[in-house]
């Protein structure tokens, strides 16, 4: 015959015939006729729970509560932190950009002279489009002319000192 509790009831069965025997008598739990936990510990009897899990199991708890809640302070500075730098850099504009687009308009829309021993002349970009769409045969020559002034860059001094060994 096993002693062995196969259920809560059996065990409590268990627990108040040791206890009847032995001439401890109290409550578990509500349950009458079962041990009182004071006296089976008088006795040797432990019990069923352990207080020391309890204590690591909240521990546990509180230390992965206090990490997600310092991950999520430090998410929400992060952000709010990204944030107002964002809006300080693109609320500043630098002062020279009027100048620059000053500079850029003035080379898109007047005539110079860039190169006179080559004979090159810049002329308005919209004056440039009217003539190359009016005449396609100087795009093909303007094609041969930018190949034509490539070709002895690539042969520069630098280029061919950078070659040999």
């Amino acid at each position: 015959m096993s002693t062995t509790p196969k259920n809560e009831n059996d065990k409590a069965s268990v627990l108040s015939n040791v206890a009847n025997i032995l001439g401890v008598s109290g409550t578990q739990e509500g349950r009458v006729g079962a041990p009182d936990e004071q006296a089976l510990a008088k006795l040797g009897v432990e019990p069923d729970h352990h207080p020391v899990l309890y204590f690591w199991g909240f521990l546990a708890a509180t230390t992965l509560f206090v990490i997600f809640s310092v991950a999520g302070v430090w998410q929400f500075v992060g952000m709010s932190t990204q944030a107002e730098v964002l809006k300080k850099d693109l609320s500043v504009v630098d002062s020279r950009l009027p100048e620059v687009r000053a500079y850029e308009a003035k080379l898109l829309g007047e005539y110079d002279l860039v190169d006179g021993e080559k004979g090159l002349y810049r002329i308005p970009v919209a004056e440039a489009t009217k003539i190359i769409v009016s005449s396609p045969k100087l795009v093909e020559n303007v094609a041969a002319l930018t190949t034509a002034t490539a070709q002895p860059a690539a042969a520069s001094p630098t280029t061919e000192a950078a070659k040999t060994p």
